[in-house]
């Protein structure tokens, strides 16, 4: 099945991949089976990833933005944006 290449510990290689039918098929190979509960948990924790995934991103992009920021006082104090 598409989207169930996984490393060494089992995992995802490309996080991408995942979505319920990939879920229920990874547990397959493993011998697990997935109940409601189960289902609700890992459904949980997915979003849990994917918001800490995008919080860490807009972090990022405000930290360089920051820096941007500073170079771009920095060559104005210095008159070198002409």
């Amino acid at each position: 099945m598409k989207g169930c290449d996984r490393d060494g510990d089992g995992f995802l290689l490309n996080k991408s991949d995942w979505s319920e039918e990939v879920m229920y098929e990874m547990a397959k190979m493993d011998g697990i089976e997935i109940t409601d509960e189960i289902k609700s948990i890992l459904i949980k924790q997915e979003k849990c990833i994917v918001q800490q995934a995008q919080y860490h991103q807009l972090e990022y992009l405000q930290k360089n933005l920051v820096w941007i920021e500073r170079q771009v006082n920095c060559m104005k104090f210095l008159n070198l944006d002409q």
